[in-house]
């Protein structure tokens, strides 16, 4: 074995979004504020504007998997009239995958370089 090399295994993974900053801190901020002693509809209805805005926003197949879910969960149960999972539960998910994703910022332009060209001097 060579000595001196060591592989970091402390690095946190990165989950990519294309949300930026401020709509995570935003999305936080309306899962904090959805209100427990509401009803139970309310609850919900609140929690699928928070998914609508969420959908196709994560790189990773695990986050887009997960908001699918509660997705599909509200759906049934606003739509279809079906019985599924507490409002907190769904609120569990959400804050954590807003918790694990990584802001990759906007798009990289690309520049063109520019080189100074010296003039030869006769």
């Amino acid at each position: 074995m060579i000595p001196g090399l060591r592989i970091d295994t402390s690095a946190k993974p990165v989950h990519k979004t294309s949300l930026t900053s401020a709509q995570i801190a935003n999305l936080k901020h309306e899962v904090e504020m959805v209100d427990p002693d509401d009803g139970m509809k309310e609850q919900y209805e609140q929690i699928n504007t928070i998914v609508s805005q969420m959908v196709g926003k994560f790189e990773n197949e695990y986050d887009s998997m997960e908001i699918s879910m509660v997705q599909t969960t509200l759906d049934a149960i606003l739509n279809r009239g079906k019985r599924g999972s507490k409002p907190y539960e769904l609120l569990n998910v959400i804050s954590k995958v807003l918790d694990r994703v990584t802001v990759t910022g906007g798009r990289r332009r690309k520049t063109r370089k520019t080189r100074k060209r010296k003039t030869r001097k006769v």
